[in-house]
Formats: structure tokens, sequence, C-alpha cells
């Protein structure tokens, strides 16, 4: 297989991965309560969902090719913690249940009426345990079957709705739209799914004979650009379609499923609503099974063989099946302050190690990390006393339509504190070469 065909591959394999149950279900339900806010909706929302996941692609390949590589600055320990709590987000403690959810939910409310969850579930996870036991050809077989199933029934549907909108964008009184579209991107979980997929991608370029370090940046960069791509015409696409509905009062209140089977049915008929249970089926599997994939890997290399890759795939689908059963609604419910509380700091780690050559200081790594962290800790405080904010008075500071990013204040201003105390206090331990 020549260079050209493996990058490809390896792109269309990362967009399929990245294209779970949240990219499809968010960007129609953003697209409706933006309404005539279209464009900075979409703008917010591209910046967590494309901008963030190319930068972590990038960053994650050049500091070493996994999550832990991106935060060694910080120490092991506190690296494996933060890993461990993003591989758990993203693997059987949200995303994975999430995937078998909304397979079922579109199969319950579109084409078999009376599937029971737990059925649905069982199929779903046996076929996703069917490829992740091949995993030198997970890559291979989703970019060159999986994927072009997925990108033919999406296109379908969006030229669809873009040729005959389903009605008017009206005004919404949405607020802060693009930073409440930012935040609402945390939910499709991809820059975190950046710092995890990566590897999968890295060890397919080594395992066609990819070694040299720059190369291997150079190629997973490439594959990024092929997914990024992918990824902004499916969000842009959704947007807008959901944005038409937002003059139909009738399916305001809606969950995330039905309004995407309502869009599909109204757009394409029954027919529609087929090819877009089938859409996402694709995508779901996809998303489960480069997720379980690296779920297994990450436990096995963490633990240094002592957890097998098998054991931990299987204790991570058991876990994700029992979960998953619970409903699409309850998950997100669950998942949106967890959420808040560790993107933050994925976004800190991936904005350093993107800018590796002039941010590469470890006492800066370390000062903006702590300051990442106000959001984690006011997430901890809110569930022991509902009353306790930290964020509060950052965010007085701030203009309305910019409360969201009241973290960045601290993790700017402890970065440059640390960057200029610590050095001089422990010129030992900070002043060393930071690959020392």
């Amino acid at each position: 297989m020549s260079k050209r065909k493996i990058i490809i591959v390896s792109g269309l394999a990362l967009f399929a991965m990245f294209v779970g149950a949240g990219n499809l279900i968010f960007p129609p339900q953003l697209g409706a309560e933006a309404g005539s806010a279209y464009l900075p909706a979409t703008l917010g929302f591209l910046s967590t969902g494309i901008g963030l996941v190319f930068m972590g692609v990038v960053a994650t390949t050049r500091a070493g090719g996994n999550i832990m590589d991106l935060g060694h600055h910080l120490g092991k320990v506190p690296i494996s913690l933060f890993s461990v709590l993003a591989m758990l987000a993203i693997g059987p403690g949200l995303a994975i249940p999430r995937t078998a959810a909304t397979t079922y939910e579109f199969l319950k409310g579109s084409l078999i009426p009376a599937f029971p969850a737990w059925l649905s579930s069982a199929i779903f996870f046996s076929i996703v345990l069917f490829f992740v036991f091949r995993p030198s050809r997970v890559v291979d077989l989703i970019g060159n079957f999986l994927t072009p199933g997925l990108i033919i029934v999406l296109s379908i549907i969006i030229i669809k709705g873009l040729i005959t909108p389903l009605g008017e964008m009206i005004p919404t009184g949405m607020e802060a739209v693009f930073s409440t579209s930012f935040e609402k991107g945390y939910q499709t979980m991809d820059a975190i799914g950046a710092m995890c997929f990566t590897s999968i991608v890295v060890a397919s370029f080594v395992n066609k004979g990819i070694h040299d370090h720059d190369e291997l940046v150079s190629c997973t960069i490439k594959a990024g650009i092929i997914a990024s791509i992918g990824i902004a015409a499916l969000y842009s696409g959704l947007l807008y379609i959901g944005a038409t509905t937002s003059s139909l009062k009738e399916i305001h209140d809606f969950t995330y499923v039905d309004r995407l089977i309502f869009i599909a049915e109204g757009l394409l008929g029954r027919l529609g609503s087929v090819f877009m249970c089938l859409a996402m089926v694709l995508a779901c599997l996809t998303t489960a099974i480069g997720l379980s994939s690296t779920v297994g890997e990450f436990f096995e290399t963490l633990s240094h063989g002592r957890i097998k890759m098998r054991w931990a795939i299987l204790a991570s689908t058991a876990f994700s099946y029992y979960f998953s059963i619970s409903g699409v609604d309850k998950i997100v419910s669950i998942a949106a302050p967890i959420l808040a509380g560790i993107y933050p700091l994925a976004i800190v780690l991936i904005v350093l190690n993107f800018f590796y050559k002039s941010l590469d200081h470890k006492a800066l790594h370390m000062g903006c990390s702590l300051g990442a962290l106000f959001p984690t800790a006011e997430m901890i405080l809110n569930g022991i006393d509902g009353h306790i904010s930290l964020m509060a008075p950052l965010e007085n500071l701030f203009p309305e339509s910019f409360k969201n990013f009241a973290w960045i204040l601290p993790v700017v201003v402890l970065g440059l504190l640390a960057q200029l105390i610590l050095p001089r206090l422990w010129p030992q331990v900070f002043n060393k070469h930071p690959n020392a």
C-alpha cells in the first residue's frame, strides 16, 4: 500500500472514529436552539469540534503518540490520574454506553418499536468485540469498509436538507451564542478523543513501516486534515438543518434522538429514517470500536502488562453494556458537568503541546494545568455542597458572552506566576532541559 493510500485510509478511519452518537445528535439540537444565529453557533461548535480535535491529534503525535505523553511535564501521578479519568469518560463511563444507547433509541424509534434495549446492546457490543479483537486491522477495517457507507448515507441526508429545508431560521433569543456553542462542543468529547485515538493511527503507521518521528507527525497531520474536513462538513450541514427547524414549534420538546428521526423523515420520508438509522448504527459502531480498542491498549500500557488488553476491553464492554440501558438523555445529563470539569485541562494540555517548541517549559505547564483545575474543583464542590462556587467571582469579570471562558483567567495568571517564580525557587528542577 502506498503512503498516500495509507494516509487516506487512516484519515477516513479517524473521521469515522470521531463521528459517533454525540456528533450526530448534538448539532441539530444546537442549530434549533440558535435559529438565525446559525453562523456564530457553527463557529463556536467547530472551534471545539474541529479546531481542538486537529490540534489534539497534532499535539499528541508531537508529544509521543499517546495521552500520557501530553502531560509528561506534570509528573507521572498527576497525568496518570487525568488520563484514567479522561479514558473512563470517553470509554465505559460515558461515550461507549452512549453509542449503544443511541443505536437502540434509533432502532426503536424508526425501525423496530418493540426491540428490547438489552438485546439491542447485546448485539451491538458483540459486533464491537468482533472488530476490536483484531487490533492490527482496526484502522483498515474502519477506513476501508465502514467509513464509506457512513459518508454516503450522511451526505444524502445533508444534501437533501440543504436543497429543501424543513422550515425557516428564526431568532430564538439564545444568549452568548458563540461561547455556549463552544461549551456544547464538549459533549462530543472529540478533544479528549483526539488525545486517545491518535495512538491507534500512529500504531497503524508504525505497523506499515513508518518509524521516523518527523514522518509520523507529517502523516498524522495529513490524516488529521482529512478527518477534520469531513467532520467540519458534517457539523455545518447538521447545524444548518437543525437551524431550519427552529420555526417548527411542534418539535421544540423533542429528545435528541426524536429530533433527528423527525428531520430524516421530514426530508426523505420513511426512507429517510431508515437512512439515518443506518448512519447512526455505523457511526456508533465505528466510534465504539475505536474507543474500546483505545481503552484496552491504555490500561495494558498503564499497568505495564499486568492488565491484559483483552481483559480490559471485556471489562469495559461489560460496564458499557450495563450503563447503556439507562438511556441517552440520562447519560448526557451525567456527562455535562463531568466534561465541563475536565475539558479545560484537556484544552490546556493540547494547546501547550501544539506549540511545543515555544511553550515547552515545565513550570509553565504546571501553573497552567493547576489553573485549569478550577472548573474541576467547582464540579467536586458542587457535588458536596451546591452553594459553593469558585468560578462565579471570575465570571463576573467577563462580559455575558464570554462567561464560559472565565477559567482561562486562572490558567494565564497561574501559568505566568509559575514561570516567573518556580525556576528561581528550584533552579535544579525547573531550569533543566525539558527532555532531560
